[in-house]
């Protein structure tokens, strides 16, 4: 999407998504492996179909993919946080409400992590 290639990257995004969706990564090298794809896969490739959205301006279709973006529970975005690319996007559209609901759906992004734990 950064080189402009906007159709290669919403294919790339929908073949993400149905991977993480048909259980096509299953069979990992390890649990965690799949739990990081699945994860990757559903937040980059809802991040990817919202930020396309708002080129067509279909603001409605980019809240929903923001959302759904922020609703993974594994993966390396769990660890580093959710891109917040997307949301400041959607915030340059006065769309706070949908942006305060997905800071609010992703907040375990950073909450501490049990090997922190004093």
């Amino acid at each position: 999407m950064e080189a402009g290639l906007n159709e290669q990257a919403k294919t790339y995004a929908e073949e993400a998504l149905a991977l993480a969706a048909d259980g096509s990564l299953n069979d990992p090298p390890s649990p965690s492996f799949e739990a990081d794809a699945k994860g990757d896969a559903t937040a980059i490739g809802n991040l990817v179909l919202g930020r396309l959205a708002l080129l067509h301006d279909d603001v409605e279709s980019a809240e929903k993919y923001l959302l759904l973006s922020g609703q993974i529970t594994d993966g390396p975005a769990t660890f580093w946080g959710p891109n917040m690319t997307l949301a400041r996007e959607l915030l340059k559209r006065h769309r706070t409400e949908v942006v305060l609901q997905f800071l609010d759906e992703a907040a375990h992004f950073w909450r501490e992590p049990p090997w922190a734990a004093r």
